[in-house]
């Protein structure tokens, strides 16, 4: 029964298999259903993105009850309701994965990052990039003009001119990108005033 619902993706029931003696005679039954007398047998497959992940199991002991259309059609929606659970909690894990290695990643290469959220209020900056914007004097003056997203734009680079606490001009570079929930992360670079620019 598992291994026929499994290769054809639908529910299966024993006594559309078999009579109801020849069940009684088989050896799942005589080794385990027969216990509780368990006649009528209905195998359900759930699967996660075309992959066998499991299976929901009903069993009925009266003699005269019997597995309708409509009971197999309510298991194999539980089954799928069941399955699409199944598919979102693994798709979030894989997500959540993915974020861990992305900000593992930017962290090892020191990018200073900064992420708002949708109504563009809150910063979250990381540590590289709270470390970037105590070098300037005037960071935060120009942070909320640099980070902000319109409604049209997809990727926005902006600059700055900021002065140093050593006292140096510099250009603050912001390079953002709208996420899907109309927040925005920005990456953050600080160019400081030497040979190769003009110090306006």
């Amino acid at each position: 029964l598992l291994a026929l619902s499994r290769e054809s993706g639908r529910p299966v029931y024993n006594l559309g298999l078999m009579s109801a003696a020849e069940w009684e005679e088989s050896e799942v039954y005589r080794g385990a259903y027969s216990v509780h007398r368990m006649r009528h047998v209905l195998e359900i497959p759930i699967s996660d993105r075309g992959n066998a992940v499991g299976a929901l199991h009903f069993a009925a002991s009266e003699p005269d009850r019997d597995f309708t259309d409509n009971d197999l059609r309510l298991a194999e929606a539980t089954a799928g309701v069941l399955a699409l659970s199944i598919t979102r909690i693994g798709e979030r894990q894989e997500g959540e994965r993915a974020l861990e290695e992305a900000l593992a990643a930017l962290e090892l290469t020191g990018t200073a990052l900064v992420a708002t959220d949708p109504s563009g209020v809150e910063l979250r900056p990381n540590e590289a990039a709270r470390e970037l914007l105590a070098e300037a004097l005037d960071a935060e003056e120009h942070l909320f003009g640099l980070l902000a997203c319109a409604p049209g734009d997809r990727r926005v680079s902006r600059r700055a001119e900021v002065v140093l606490r050593s006292g140096e001009l510099a250009v603050l570079h912001a390079t953002s990108q709208r996420l899907s929930d109309r927040g925005c992360v920005t990456v953050l670079e600080l160019q400081r005033e030497g040979p190769g620019m003009d110090g306006r």
